[in-house]
């Protein structure tokens, strides 16, 4: 919100598309959850302030080099979280993302955390 909402603002689309990293899931002490319902929230302040029609929430995707053993569980978590609270919203969608699942090519940089 602190970098993106003002730009936001100046696109006035229609359909707004959040994919969403995971860096604030690399704290050990961050709760998924919480951070789902974060996530959440700042769609309600972009409906409100852009006033678009529609938002997609793309899926926060695994990492192949993880910071600390439990960490893709906890991206699970939180996309299984986004994904129960936004089944019954007729404005708000969690997209996953095909072929980022269970995919049969190396999807990442040699790092293991962004795409190639």
């Amino acid at each position: 919100m602190r970098y993106d909402l003002r730009a936001t603002r100046a696109t006035n689309q229609d359909i707004l598309v959040l994919e969403v990293g995971s860096n604030d899931l690399c704290d050990t002490s961050a709760d998924p959850e919480i951070l789902g319902e974060t996530i959440t929230a700042l769609v309600d302040v972009l409906r409100h302030e852009i006033q678009h029609k529609f938002t997609v929430i793309c899926q926060v995707i695994p990492r192949r080099n993880i910071p600390f053993p439990n960490y893709n569980s906890r991206v699970k978590q939180l996309n299984k979280c986004l994904q129960d609270t936004l089944a019954d919203s007729s404005v708000v969608k969690f997209w996953r993302h095909r072929g980022l699942n269970n995919h049969t090519r190396d999807i990442y940089v040699r790092h293991g955390i962004h795409f190639n």
